[in-house]
């Protein structure tokens, strides 16, 4: 009888700790990562899936596909880390969204613990090491990256567990769908689609174009 009694009591401690760690894991929807003024008049807004080698290539870490794109475009350059550079100049706002595609088992997951990197400052520099790592994107390894960009470990163990940000993941993905994304990476200019791991000089065009054509529009209201 004391056994069961002994046996019941740790049950309920067992009980009660996961509870109250759980407490506070209310769902949690914050505001897209971003660079760049929130006044922008160029918005570039990225739909992308964190187990997608196309992205890694566009994010400038698939060291395989690569120096294929460099083959087939000469001059061919990663886009993303120039469009970083373009938002921190202040030309633009570069904005990411996720799209993890329902063949990547991993993705989804992963664009959680971005978020709760995002949660923590940490987003950016979480985002690099995953796409460096996204053969490797167990949950272990997911906790492994919080702790070497510095994170609380705990509270993004927590975080990641209890899903807090898995309906804000739902949400860029119903986005993207409505938009019109079929694949990953996908942008968007001004709403306009770019489709692919296009090349940095793509991108550049375009944005010089609209930003020629801000500037004709402000002189002609002078």
């Amino acid at each position: 009888m004391k056994k069961i009694i002994l046996a019941l009591f740790v049950i309920f401690l067992v009980g009660c700790t996961g509870a109250n760690n759980n407490l506070d894991l209310e769902p949690k929807d914050l505001a897209n990562p971003s660079i760049g003024p929130e006044d922008a008049q160029i918005v570039v807004v990225e739909y992308s899936d964190f187990q997608c080698p196309y992205c890694s290539a566009a994010a400038g870490f698939h060291k395989q596909l690569i120096p294929v794109f460099q083959n087939q475009v000469p001059g061919w350059e990663p886009s993303v880390p120039g469009l970083k550079e373009m938002a921190k100049e202040g030309r633009i706002r570069f904005e990411f969204k996720h799209y993890p595609l329902p063949s990547h088992t991993n993705a989804f997951l992963a664009a959680q613990a971005s978020e709760a990197a995002n949660a923590q400052g940490k987003f950016w520099e979480y985002h690099d090491l995953v796409y460096q790592n996204q053969d490797s994107l167990s949950r272990k390894n997911l906790i492994k990256f919080a702790e070497q960009v510095g994170m609380d470990v705990e509270l993004f163990t927590q975080e990641l567990d209890g899903e807090v940000y898995a309906a804000s993941v739902r949400k860029d993905l119903g986005e993207g769908q409505r938009a019109g994304v079929t694949g990953t990476p996908a942008f968007f200019i001004n709403g306009e689609l770019i489709s692919g791991a296009q090349p940095l000089s793509i991108f550049n065009a375009k944005i010089t174009q609209l930003e020629n054509q801000l500037a004709q529009e402000e002189t002609s209201e002078e």
